[in-house]
């Protein structure tokens, strides 16, 4: 059976704004920045897809990782991190430079097929 490509639903938080398109139905999602508490200033967070791009649900189980890409602007991103792992919702850039960056994830799931890359978020990180 051909599965559909995901849909990403993927909202990025460093004080910034969602990402992505709706995946859950719903429509009350809100894509206001946000300035998260002070212990996850420099953490990217997001909420997995739940449905793929035809509409159909995608359980969590089917969810194999994320890959989330960062650049100088928002069409110039490389890879920095493939977090193989499904149920994962953040991940840590403390250790990237201070600086200005664009944010971008992918969701893939355990047959291999990728989700659009969400919206870009810009954020500066500092020290």
């Amino acid at each position: 059976m051909k599965r559909s490509a995901l849909y990403t639903l993927v909202v990025l938080t460093y004080g910034l704004a969602a990402c992505g398109g709706g995946g859950g139905g719903g429509g009350d999602d809100d894509n206001t920045p946000v300035n998260p508490p002070d212990n996850q200033a420099q953490q990217l967070s997001w909420i997995a897809p739940s449905t793929r791009t035809d509409g159909s649900f995608l359980d969590l189980s089917e969810l194999a990782g994320f890959k989330i890409y960062s650049g100088p602007s928002s069409n110039n991103l490389e890879l920095i991190a493939d977090i193989e792992d499904g149920h994962s919702t953040s991940y840590d850039l403390s250790d990237m430079t201070p600086g200005n960056y664009f944010f971008g994830i992918v969701a893939y799931d355990t047959d291999g097929l990728n989700s659009p890359i969400s919206d870009r978020i810009e954020k500066t990180i500092t020290e």
